[in-house]
């Protein structure tokens, strides 16, 4: 159902167009021609000299009958800003943005009335969003004890580590460097590049230890990834078994540091007992961050049920903005370019997907921030920004300024939007 407004000088038809369009079908009276007129002779005169007159100066009535077609051009234009700005109040529907594109067309025009149409985008329109329909499960937190202590402190020794390149067939708890391919499409799409895996149950593949033991450095192999038999039924049910082609780049052997007060004053302790425990803290304050990292997902996965329409080129941009984001990096570019027109097709269709869930969730916070009147102080907004940069604010380039304020008020938003929600859903 379209929607009609009218005042003394226009009348208005409003149609909600898909994806945040608004048509405005507008009658312009006779007052809205006369003042885009009076507008457009001024405009035009400007620029004009004629013998025995000054520029700017010249008579309406010499201009009116020598330049008609560009009054009526300019007034076509004057019209458009005085209907439009008109029927923007009337109407009270807001822009998405001060840099929305706005497109106008002049039906029809004479001396009494004119028939013009807009178009232009503006924000979506935000279901309500009921807490109480989210129901938080319990999350679990990462264990820590000493199995967990222990595990890092070898992995720490690892990267300390002397590695030693052998010369024979590879071995229980040797090391080698891969290079993995996908066989699946053509030409074959590199997976990773010289990465390091211990041949060992825990640290690798059962399908990919198989059949690397026994073979040596040069070697390259041809074979199938296939699910661990331990991994859970739906994570087998989402495994897709892919050929693969596997090069051996090195075999290697490491020698460990030892574990003693030397090894930790290198990583940064007095002794041993303090390295194990702020090894300890670490682990802790992870497996606390997964926690929360767990619910602000539910919460997530919980408001993009709300489903509504969002503005195409704001979509675009945010697609556009991620997308170069990942061609930055000459690694990804490069990645990128190796891909089949399929598999960036995919590509680009993951984008789209992130870019359309980061607006939804901007949208909707922003909609429970202002609902709920969540204040955001200058304070919290200052230290946000801290989190990002140690250089004080007041010496960067305003333009940066301003992006770091809108990246932090956009953080902070979503975060009083989440917690709002934890504050008020069901707990399980």
């Amino acid at each position: 159902m379209n929607d009609k407004f009218k005042n003394d000088e226009i009348e208005v038809t409003v149609k909600r167009l898909p994806n945040c369009k608004i048509e405005l079908d507008v009658i312009a009276k006779k007052s809205c021609i006369d003042k885009a007129k009076d507008k457009a002779t001024k405009a035009v005169s400007k620029n004009i000299s004629m013998p025995g007159f000054r520029k700017g100066k010249v008579p309406k009535e010499l201009i009116s009958k020598q330049h008609s077609h560009s009054i009526f051009e300019q007034s076509k234009k004057e019209l458009a800003d005085i209907v439009f700005m008109q029927a923007f109040k009337l109407t009270n529907i807001s822009l998405l943005n001060n840099n929305s594109s706005i497109t106008f067309d002049v039906q029809n025009i004479d001396d009494n009335q004119a028939t013009l149409t807009f178009k232009f985008e503006t924000e979506p329109t935000i279901p309500e969003i009921d807490p109480k329909k989210f129901t938080l499960k319990e999350t679990e937190r990462p264990e820590v004890g000493d199995t967990q202590i222990n595990e890092a402190i070898r992995q720490m020794q690892f990267f300390h580590a002397t590695w030693n390149p052998v010369d024979r067939p590879i071995q229980e708890n040797d090391y080698v460097l891969l290079d993995l391919e996908s066989l699946e499409t053509t030409p074959p799409t590199k997976v990773f590049s010289n990465t390091r895996f211990e041949i060992k149950d825990k640290s690798i593949a059962k399908w990919m230890k198989n059949i690397l033991l026994g073979t040596k450095t040069g070697d390259i192999l041809e074979g199938t990834s296939e699910p661990d038999d331990d991994l859970p039924e739906e994570e087998k049910k989402k495994f897709e078994k892919r050929k693969v082609k596997v090069t051996i780049n090195k075999v290697e052997e490491a020698t460990l540091p030892e574990l003693d007060d030397e090894f930790a004053k290198k990583v940064g302790a007095q002794n041993i007992d303090e390295m194990k425990k702020s090894i300890a803290k670490l682990l802790n304050k992870q497996a606390d961050e997964k926690v929360e990292k767990d619910k602000v997902h539910q919460i997530n996965e919980f408001l993009l049920t709300y489903d509504f329409e969002l503005p195409v080129s704001l979509l675009e941009t945010e697609k556009n903005y991620r997308k170069q984001n990942i061609l930055n990096s000459p690694k990804a570019k490069k990645e990128w370019e190796s891909m089949t027109k399929d598999q960036q097709k995919e590509a680009e269709t993951n984008i789209l997907k992130q870019a359309k869930e980061a607006v939804s969730l901007f949208y909707i916070s922003r909609d429970i921030v202002k609902e709920k009147k969540l204040d955001i102080t200058k304070d919290e907004i200052a230290t946000e920004i801290a989190k990002e940069v140690h250089t004080p604010i007041e010496k960067l380039d305003q333009k940066i300024k301003d992006e770091l304020f809108a990246v932090a008020f956009s953080r902070l938003v979503l975060a009083k939007a989440q917690k709002y929600i934890l504050d008020n859903c069901t707990q399980s």
